[in-house]
């Protein structure tokens, strides 16, 4: 009864990509080494580089003289000359010689010869380095048919497939690389409710690997209850059935709460569980119920989250600061972080895609009085414009004193703009 509970409750809602090492050891070894901390002179390098070039190439052209262009040996060869090109950044020409190596695997081993799913994982590493976004979704794709005919529906080698196809779709809508950004979100989702049916069928209802799944899927269904624009209507028209989404519109908020309680159920049950854990997962109803305007069911959870947490054995400055610290909304794994509070939780290196503003927080969560006071934007009204609809639109968990939300003046925030 409960893994059909489960089950119904799935079917109504990045980043593990598996690593693979192709590179033999004759090749890693020959391979260029690029850290700059070696002092290799450039021209050291180059002559490095263009000696494994020429090695590989030799060794292909023997092969192919003496057994044809199709010998199965040549495969090898090739996939050492692709390691030597992506570690020099010849993203284009490893990718050219990666397709070869899996053309000569598929002549002598057939089309679905799950030798070649390492290849393909490190032809779409070089695709997504060369943002040849179409052909990585392309060979996803391909890779997703390789399993399905090599593997059962309950195999649970097909798992690290579903969930790296799950993320993949999902960062290529939120990274705004899908044309048709629906259906992607609809392959992600499926992709997530399949995984977490593996991971059941295979640990159990509690095991915390379901966690990861149960995450994707609130992500992709919220994602779909908010998409709202023409070209998204016209995508959801043309690829899928519009009732069947609709359907999955209007059960975003019901399906997202049956999930987070589910999670709360699975982390009570480990043994390594926190107490920031637990809180964590009961603030993130308290902000579900924030994010469909549900504001009384809300400030209700989050005193009673608030109260929970006080007869915790080791009430700590880490656990105060989940209610004193506003938040930007959906606080969900897999999504990036737009807003933080502080400069030093951003790296170094990506400072300067924030801008510095100010807002005022209403009790419910909006932002009011929304101010640039950073200098570089002073002039560049464009930018300004889409810091004040993305903070028009944005739900904030407001600032809880004993439990309670109440207003935020000027606020200090730091918005993420390219």
């Amino acid at each position: 009864m409960r893994s059909c509970c489960f089950l119904f409750l799935l079917l109504s809602f990045i980043f593990y990509t598996p690593n693979y090492s192709l590179a033999d050891s004759n090749s890693a070894s020959s391979s260029v080494i690029i850290d700059n901390e070696t002092k290799i002179p450039y021209r050291e390098k180059l002559k490095s580089f263009k000696e494994n070039i020429d090695k590989y190439q030799d060794a292909i052209e023997e092969l192919e003289s003496v057994h044809g262009a199709y010998a199965a040996p040549i495969a090898q060869q090739l996939i050492g000359l692709a390691n030597v090109y992506e570690q020099n950044e010849k993203y284009y020409k490893a990718v050219k010689v990666l397709k070869r190596s899996i053309h000569v695997i598929k002549i002598n081993e057939g089309l679905y010869s799950t030798s070649q799913i390492p290849i393909v994982f490190q032809l779409i590493n070089n695709l997504k380095k060369s943002e040849q976004w179409l052909s990585v979704n392309n060979n996803y794709h391909y890779l997703y048919r390789i399993y399905r005919r090599n593997y059962g529906d309950h195999d649970f080698e097909k798992l690290d497939i579903e969930l790296t196809r799950a993320k993949w779709y999902l960062k290529s809508v939120l990274l705004n690389l899908s044309d048709k950004p629906v259906e992607d979100l609809i392959k992600s989702h499926t992709a997530y409710y399949r995984a977490a049916n593996l991971i059941q069928l295979q640990f159990g209802e509690t095991d915390i690997k379901l966690v990861q799944a149960i995450n994707g899927l609130m992500v992709t269904q919220h994602l779909l209850a908010n998409l709202s624009s023409p070209s998204h209507s016209r995508s959801m028209a043309h690829t899928l059935n519009s009732s069947h989404i609709s359907g999955m519109q209007r059960n975003s908020y019901k399906s997202g709460k049956s999930l987070i309680k589910l999670e709360y159920e699975i982390l009570k049950k480990q043994a390594d569980t926190t107490d920031v854990l637990l809180i964590e997962n009961r603030l993130k109803l308290a902000d579900w119920h924030l994010l469909y305007n549900q504001k009384h069911i809300a400030i209700k959870q989050y005193l009673s989250t608030y109260q929970y947490a006080l007869k915790q054995s080791n009430f700590t400055p880490e656990i105060e600061s989940l209610f004193t610290q506003p938040i930007s909304l959906p606080n969900l794994p897999l999504i990036d972080r737009v807003a933080s509070s502080h400069l030093d939780e951003i790296s170094v290196e990506e400072r300067s895609k924030y801008a510095r503003v100010s807002i005022d927080l209403t009790r419910y969560g909006d932002a009011r009085n929304i101010q640039v006071i950073d200098d570089a934007y002073k002039d560049n009204e464009s930018k300004r414009i889409k810091i004040f609809r993305y903070l028009r639109n944005t739900k904030f968990r407001p600032k809880l004193i004993n439990g309670a939300p109440v207003e935020t003046i000027k606020l200090p925030l730091y918005i993420l703009t390219k």
